[in-house]
Order: C-alpha cells, then structure tokens, then sequence
C-alpha cells in the first residue's frame, strides 16, 4: 500500500468511527437509505483493510481481521436466511422456506470453507429470485434488495480473502494488491455518490463537522506530490490493523 492509499485508508477508519458514536448514529439510524450506505461503506473497508493486510504479510493482522471478517460474515448470512425464509412463508414456496431456515447456531458454528459455502449458497439463492411480485409480495417487500445482497457479497470476499479459499486467486498476495486499488475506488464511490450528499441535511451538528473533518484528513502534501520526488523509503506505509 503506497502513502496516499495508507492516509485514504485511516481516513475511512476515522469516518466509520465518527459514525458509530452513540449521540451521531441516532441522527441516521432511522434513515434507511443512509443505513444502507453506511453498511455497504464499512464493508467496503473491511475489503480493503483485508487487502492490505494480506499484501503486508501481517500475520497477526490477518488472524485478527479473519475473526473479525467471520462474525460480521455470519451476522449478514443468518440475515438474509431470514429474509429469504420469510420470502418462502409468504410467496408459499415451501422448498425456499425449509433451505433458507437457520438458527444462529446453525451458522456461526461453522468456519472455514463451510462458512464459505453456507455464504455462497443464501448468495445463489438471493441473486436467483424472480424481480416481480408473487402473491402481491417483491423480494424488496423483506428486505432482499440489490444493497442486501452487495453487503453479503462484499463480506463473503473479505472473509474468502482472508481464509485463502478458491474462491481468490492462487498468488493470494498478487490478488491482493490487484484488488486493493478497486476497493478504494468503490468505497470512494459510495461516500461521493450517497454519503457525502446525504449528511448535508446534518449541517448544523457536530457529526456533519466532524464527518468533513474525516474526509479532509487525506495527507493532501501526498497527492501532489511529484513521482520523482516520492522517496523509495516513503513507498511502503505500516500496516493498518483491523477494527
């Protein structure tokens, strides 16, 4: 990771934190748009932080981001079990009710690639429901929409990243690092397309301060900095370790 995705990276950190202050998430909470975006953004992070991580060789780090990146990934699966065995009881369809019922011990017992599996499995079966209504019931009606099944998506590649499953590329570290530049351009995308726009209606509280405060915490001596003048000791950065 070079020294301007490393101040990008805490950058983000600094901004999914600012978040999860009691007195500042009861501002958004309520707002599902806003959720959604939030929860698709620290899993984004997440992405990256495992990228980095595997592309540093930090041992530690990734044994820690690896329990980390379990118990959200198992948290999201039993959601959408949920959702999709709700979807079966309403729709009447009797086979998608009984595969998709879970008891939480059902999943978070699991751990390397049966996790994996388990997650690509209520994956398929999300991606593979019709788009229109069936018995005056959409997928969307129980909260199976497009950002639902992104976030499960996002923490099953974190979690396969970490573990090293088949789902990733065999030169782990080289994936790693093709991956890590992607990962920054999409959580980007996320705060310029829908945060950043939507925190405007908080303007006069100390989160919207503290929110820009985060955004412009980028080194900006880094971005312009020319690539001649870039050191060969300041092209490695420490490693971030995970949250």
């Amino acid at each position: 990771m070079n020294n301007e995705q490393n101040a990008d990276l805490n950058s983000y950190i600094v901004l999914r934190d600012v978040h999860q202050k009691p007195a500042y998430r009861a501002l958004w909470s309520s707002i599902g748009g806003y959720v959604l975006l939030f929860d698709r953004f620290v899993a984004k992070v997440a992405y990256v932080n495992a990228c980095h991580l595997i592309q540093s060789a930090d041992t530690k780090g990734i044994t820690l981001g690896k329990k980390d990146a379990r118990e959200k990934l198992s948290v999201t699966i039993f959601e959408m079990a949920g959702f999709l065995s709700t979807y079966g009881y309403l729709t009447g369809n009797l086979d998608l009710q009984t595969r998709a019922h879970r008891v939480i011990s059902d999943i978070t017992r699991l751990d390397g690639l049966e996790l994996d599996t388990e997650g690509d499995l209520f994956l398929g079966l999300a991606r593979g429901l019709p788009a229109e209504k069936i018995n005056d019931i959409a997928p969307g009606d129980v909260s199976i929409t497009p950002g639902k099944i992104d976030l499960l998506d996002t923490r099953l590649e974190t979690y396969n990243l970490l573990i090293g499953s088949p789902r990733t590329a065999r030169g782990v570290k080289t994936a790693a690092t093709a991956n890590l530049q992607t990962g920054f351009d999409e959580a980007e995308e996320i705060l310029k397309q829908g945060l950043d726009k939507l925190v405007f209606q908080f303007r006069d509280t100390d989160f919207y301060k503290e929110y820009q405060s985060a955004r412009k915490s980028i080194n900006t001596a880094i971005r312009h900095e020319k690539p001649d003048q870039v050191k060969p000791s300041d092209q490695a950065s420490p490693p971030v370790q995970p949250q």
